[in-house]
């Protein structure tokens, strides 16, 4: 039998958080492989859930053995409910902004920072975020303390959220030359795949025809692919669980169970021929186009 987690009490966006229209609301519901009619439902579903699929705590240890430290800024472009911004903040000492189109992530993002801040856990360095679409992102926009976000930043990180060669170019604009960033995606690794991932020839070849240069790549084990799924699986049936208390319309109900099952059957997708690879880049000195 599955064990049941509690779900925790959901913090509310700010009154003024940018509300994503139907095409975004989309978008943000197909990052977490369930239908747009979801979406208004992700605050509870999510609530409990950390890096979403992904380990905060590694993501921190490769950028400050990449060189971030207290000097340095950071973007978190997807930040979801801000795990790796805390502890990349936390680990390095560097100053992160985390930027979401998901007004409740960020909501909660922004709680959680604050609840390790009254527990004296606060990051070494600071966290803040942004509700923005990250595609369409202004350099001018501003974070809640008023300061600015303007290129380039010393790291980026890209996790969960795009295909691979999206997810090169977009940090490629954010990172200054010299810096690093860190993304993922699903890889067929033995040259060949389902038809559907990419090879890990092909976007190891899409990094260094732009001039950067891979400074670490991991194909996640089976093993730790299952891991990272069962625990935000765990956490999404919590999710469901708490919205099925209440009075939901039927059609909804049905949606949140297929959500869940697709969810589950897609841990043997990610353990075969196709694996979660993470990739860690320092953007080259001279710009080329990729």
């Amino acid at each position: 039998m599955s064990k049941r987690l509690a779900p925790s009490p959901t913090p509310r966006p700010a009154s003024n958080s940018p509300r994503p229209g139907p095409r975004l609301a989309g978008e943000i519901a197909a990052s977490l492989g369930a239908p747009a009619t979801l979406y208004p439902y992700f605050a509870t579903l999510v609530c409990d859930c950390r890096g979403l699929g992904t380990s905060p705590q590694a993501a921190a240890k490769w950028l400050k053995g990449a060189g971030v430290n207290q000097h340095s800024k950071v973007i978190d472009l997807g930040c979801g409910l801000g795990a790796t911004a805390r502890a990349v903040a936390r680990r390095c000492g560097a100053d992160v902004v985390g930027v979401d189109a998901c007004p409740e992530f960020i909501a909660m993002a922004t709680a959680r920072t604050h609840q390790a801040k009254l527990k004296r856990k606060a990051p070494a360095g600071s966290c803040e975020f942004v509700c923005a679409d990250f595609n369409r992102l202004s350099v001018i926009a501003r974070t809640q303390r008023g300061v600015e976000l303007r290129e380039p930043f010393d790291a980026a990180i890209l996790l969960s959220i795009l295909p691979s060669v999206q997810a090169i170019r977009l940090a490629r604009r954010w990172v200054r030359p010299g810096g690093v960033y860190l993304f993922d995606d699903a890889v067929a690794i033995d040259g060949q795949g389902d038809g559907h991932a990419p090879t890990l020839e092909q976007i190891n070849s899409t990094i260094t025809r732009t001039g950067d240069t891979i400074a670490r790549v991991e194909v996640l084990s089976p093993s730790r692919t299952a891991a990272l799924h069962r625990a935000t699986q765990l956490r999404l049936e919590a999710g469901v669980a708490a919205l099925k208390q209440a009075t939901l319309p039927k059609p909804i109900a049905r949606q949140l169970t297929t959500f869940l099952d697709l969810h589950r059957q897609s841990l043997s997708r990610l353990t075969g021929s196709v694996r979660p690879v993470y990739w860690l880049v320092k953007r080259g000195t001279i710009t080329r186009s990729n």
